[in-house]
């Protein structure tokens, strides 16, 4: 099953073409329903809506025979056609496609497993590791975010969608805990990075030189079409071996290029 959450519109949903097309083009061995959610209980942007949409995908999967709920949000371009079926293939029990998240710093979605009592951060902070689970193809993660997320039945048996708190009503961060502390493993696919819409423009996880979205810090010279050094907020700068030259010299080995 793959779930998309969106909202209805004056001409159908709000599911963007690339993200519908993209689905539709996935080759899968045993075949997949394509389940769009539009139940939103609550006014406008209200996030208890996030919550409402991913507690009735689970309702509807648990329901039915489904093995695995791939989670793919309307605003999100899976690779190629068989980037669903990478995921199924994968040896773990919550399995991550790749992408940016766009809220405050952008920032890799992959976040470091660390043990079973606390999620890590972010890849993007990790040169090193981040090097080696590229290389990979699938790394060990603790989170997060449910823009392109693979769950086993087994998990969703055992684990609901919870809010963060009483004010905070987005599950993914809480199902991450939830998921690592009750010793279930999370790999992320590096094979499949899913590009997502942010102000205006396509955020790939993986940009070449001068694809807009390369810098993930917000504000000053977003989406230039430059090599710019993601660890600096100010620094713009023009060139490939100046770039290299200044991350050697200012970051070492914490920060990096792609």
């Amino acid at each position: 099953m793959i779930f998309t959450p969106t909202f209805a519109t004056d001409t159908g949903n709000a599911i963007w073409t690339e993200c519908a097309e993209a689905i539709r083009a996935q080759v899968v061995d045993r075949g997949f329903e394509w389940v769009i959610g539009l139940h939103n209980p609550f006014p406008g942007s209200d996030n208890r809506n996030v919550l409402a949409q991913y507690q009735r995908a689970r309702d509807i999967f648990l329901a039915d025979g489904y093995e695995a709920m791939l989670t793919v949000e309307h605003d999100s371009v899976l690779p190629d056609e068989h980037a669903a079926q990478r995921m199924l293939d994968t040896d773990a029990d919550v399995v991550y496609g790749v992408y940016i998240l766009r809220h405050n710093l952008r920032q890799l979605n992959a976040w470091q497993y660390i043990g079973q009592h606390n999620l890590g951060g972010s890849l993007s902070y990790n040169c090193k590791e981040f090097r080696q689970a590229k290389a990979a193809g699938a790394w060990r993660v603790c989170g997060a975010g449910f823009g392109c997320t693979l769950f086993r039945r087994h998990v969703l048996e055992r684990l609901p969608f919870r809010p963060v708190n009483w004010n905070s009503f987005v599950p993914d961060v809480p199902f991450a805990e939830d998921a690592l502390r009750a010793g279930f493993v999370s790999k992320a696919r590096f094979d499949v990075p899913v590009k997502h819409w942010d102000d205006g423009q396509w955020l790939n996880p993986f940009p070449e030189p001068g694809e807009l979205g390369y810098r993930y810090w917000p504000g000053a010279w977003k989406g230039i079409p430059q090599w710019n050094c993601r660890y600096c907020k100010f620094d713009t700068l023009e060139g490939e071996s100046t770039l290299l030259e200044h991350v050697d010299a200012v970051h070492g080995e914490w920060a990096s290029i792609q």
